[in-house]
């Protein structure tokens, strides 16, 4: 059992390619036989987020745009968006892909909202905890572009 969380903090905010909170939207039928989500969103308390459960914290209008009830990212400029709601505690069900190679994004969680007021463009929030997502490819771009290893 987890303790509890004592202090409210923006619970989401987002850096992604691509997110698709509870929908993975793909040009081909997802095959049968493999492995399922153990949450999926449908259980008590569970519900799906959408536009309007997120504002824009420091992104250009094109950087971030909703479609079908998923959110699209350009990651140019990086831009910040963040879940309207304060949470307390949570579980999060994400899918996401980068469309990419190499692509670098992450999901900030318990950010203060202190480190979101007048944060610059471009910028990522200097507190909170990001939960990293990088693809299979961002080793070797990473290599290629500083010479050295992760």
């Amino acid at each position: 059992m987890h303790p509890p969380i004592s202090h409210s903090f923006s619970a989401i905010v987002l850096t992604i390619p691509l997110l698709a909170p509870l929908a993975l939207r793909a040009d081909e039928p997802a095959d049968p036989s493999a492995a399922k989500a153990c949450i999926d969103g449908t259980e008590l308390g569970f519900r799906p987020l959408g536009e309007a459960d997120f504002a824009n914290v420091n992104g250009e209008p094109g950087t971030w745009t909703w479609k079908d009830g998923v959110a699209h990212c350009t990651g140019k400029p990086v831009g910040v968006i963040r879940s309207q709601k304060e949470y307390t505690n949570f579980e999060l069900v994400a899918q996401w892909r980068h469309l990419t190679s190499g692509g670098n994004s992450g999901i900030f969680v318990w950010t203060a909202p202190a480190a979101l007021k007048d944060l610059p463009p471009g910028k990522l929030p200097p507190g909170g905890i990001e939960v990293q997502i990088l693809d299979h490819g961002y080793a070797e771009q990473f290599e290629k572009q500083h010479g050295k290893a992760p």
